[in-house]
């Protein structure tokens, strides 16, 4: 098969805050769109267009399984298999009519998929073409083309049950509360929604608490003068692999100057004071074993706030913030926001500015390109200085350390197993976490925004107030 009949689309998608790019194939010969055809040429513009700015992965992967689900129909080959020129408005409607009747038939996709396929299918048919190059003007295809599959779009789950049990009031869904009257009802939709959210935002609060308790303890440990050899050997734990690292432990043992307390102060002077951080040449990460576990319990006797995180990290939280740590911060900044998570992903040092006694934020939406509404935080928003304060100097050490570039201006950088800087991804761990600590139910970060956006409307009476807000 010739290469010609091959044609290459860029595409692109983001997945927990990092973009992916994929090259996806539109086969020709196999959907039958030889070259100066309608479909054809629809194909060939994309690619020249995705090369400057990839088109979404989804998007493009749809639009060419719709291709391969009609290539074998005659009326739809015969129609996008023609010139543009032989193209009227009978035509179109055809081709749609006949496209929609075989998407309508499909099983692999549900109705607002199906509806979504349809869509952009007849979008990228028309909008592709230029003025004049039909026979007659098609651009306004939804003017000449009633489509009848419309889908059904659900609405998207809140933090507050959808579904209850009318015996018991506070089970119920929000507009099923028994009520007198509009009014009451109200005020009962707004106190439920109110205790919903706070929920999750006191067990994050409370756990970055817990976590700013453990730095504490490290830095008042990082005062205290340690001599030359506690130093050397809290340096050669932390360049070392897991065997030196052990080795270096039992020499504290075996000469008798070993205690939790101190082996912590003086691996927190090496984090904190750039002479000693000089010394080290690349941190991995740190097993558990009996001495590490004695000094993880002198800081967190019941072990609550650092279950199952590596001691290499506890060790470092006098540099850096931890993920789960940042987790935390950044559900408090989302329901504070009510931005999407993409969007706070997006928040960069240049958009955070201290203004009164608080901060001036600004995220960025990337699916429509532009800046989302400032938002200001200050003491009234319960956590949010705190995590926008954590976020910063976590941001500031690393760039001191040298462990980001000079001009990087990303500010959810975390520090996973591998060792290696990259931007925040997913959180269900963190959330999984809250879960068992706190007893707070299951969530995820669609639900917070979605939550966050019915609460502001009714709190304002108005459905207007939601989109203003979410920019």
């Amino acid at each position: 098969m010739s290469d010609i009949d091959k044609i290459h689309i860029r595409a692109t998608h983001v997945s927990n805050g990092n973009r992916h790019f994929a090259t996806i194939v539109f086969d020709c010969k196999k959907i039958g769109a030889p070259g100066g055809t309608w479909a054809r040429v629809v194909v060939e513009r994309l690619a020249r267009l995705a090369f400057v700015e990839p088109f979404s992965s989804q998007e493009v992967r749809m639009l060419y399984a719709v291709f391969e689900l009609i290539a074998n129909d005659v009326l739809c080959r015969s129609i996008y298999a023609r010139p543009m020129k032989e193209i009227w408005r009978t035509e179109m409607r055809q081709l749609f009519a006949q496209v929609e009747e075989l998407i309508g038939r499909s099983e692999k996709w549900g109705d607002a998929v199906k509806a979504k396929a349809s869509m952009g299918f007849r979008r990228r048919m028309t909008e592709m073409i230029k003025e004049g190059e039909f026979a007659e003007s098609l651009r306004r295809h939804s003017t000449y083309y009633r489509t009848k599959l419309t889908g059904k779009h659900l609405p998207r789950p809140i933090l507050s049950p959808e579904l209850g049990d009318l015996k018991m009031p506070e089970d119920a869904p929000i507009d099923a509360f028994p009520h007198t009257n509009a009014i009451d009802l109200k005020n009962k939709i707004k106190k439920r929604l109110d205790e919903d959210v706070r929920t999750i935002l006191d067990a994050c609060v409370s756990d970055l608490r817990s976590w700013q308790k453990i730095r504490q303890q490290l830095l008042e440990l990082a005062r205290i003068e340690r001599s030359d050899i506690e130093m050397d050997n809290a340096i050669n734990f932390l360049n070392g692999g897991q065997y030196e690292r052990e080795r270096s432990l039992q020499n504290f043992y075996e000469k008798g100057i070993f205690r939790p307390e101190r082996f912590l102060s003086a691996a927190s002077k090496i984090c904190t004071e750039s002479l000693h951080w000089a010394r080290i040449k690349e941190i991995k990460v740190i097993g558990k074993s009996v001495h590490s576990l004695a000094m993880v319990r002198a800081l967190d006797p019941n072990e609550f706030v650092v279950r199952n995180v590596h001691f290499g990290h506890v060790i470092l939280m006098a540099l850096r913030a931890h993920f789960l740590e940042l987790a935390n911060a950044f559900i408090i900044l989302l329901i504070h926001t009510g931005w999407n998570a993409a969007s706070l992903r997006s928040l960069t040092r240049p958009r955070v500015r201290e203004a009164a006694s608080g901060y001036l934020i600004q995220g960025f939406k990337g699916k429509t390109g532009k800046d989302t509404p400032e938002v200001f935080l200050d003491k009234s928003h319960r956590g949010a200085i705190e995590a926008i304060e954590l976020m910063l100097w976590n941001h500031q050490n690393l760039k001191q350390r040298g462990l980001i570039s000079p001009d990087d201006m990303q500010l959810w950088h975390m520090w996973p197993k591998a060792g290696v800087i990259h931007q925040m991804g997913s959180l269900d761990e963190p959330i999984r976490l809250l879960g068992e600590k706190y007893g707070v139910k299951r969530f995820t970060l669609d639900q917070i925004r979605s939550h966050m956006l019915v609460r502001l409307a009714v709190r304002h009476g108005t459905a207007e107030a939601a989109p203003v807000a979410a920019g």
